[in-house]
């Protein structure tokens, strides 16, 4: 069987209907039995790692650690900064050209 984890976020929390999760933007039904991995309860917003089988329904999910998250983050601030500095250079480039003499 091919299975495949993913970065996932709790949308929904089951009550008398599944839950939710959000993976790549499709949002896929859970249950906590035998679903729900973690100590913690889900909350919406809660990042997850959320694992598939091969059809896309979710087998598993497991809470991610907080400071694990803030690490990923971290980073990216380079990543995300020198896109911004790029994408402020464009602006300025185009501006000064559409300027003129």
């Amino acid at each position: 069987m091919t299975v495949s984890r993913r970065r996932a976020t709790v949308i929904k929390v089951p009550d008398a209907t599944p839950g939710l999760v959000c993976v790549d933007g499709v949002e896929h039904a859970y249950t906590m039995t035998g679903v729900w991995k973690s100590a913690t309860a889900p909350v919406p917003n809660l990042v997850v790692d959320a694992v598939l089988d091969e059809s896309g329904h979710v087998i598993e999910i497991i809470a991610v650690d907080p400071e694990q998250l803030a690490r990923e983050r971290l980073r990216d601030v380079p990543r995300r900064a020198k896109r911004a500095i790029y994408a402020l250079m464009n602006r300025l480039t185009v501006a000064l050209i559409n300027r003129g003499p």
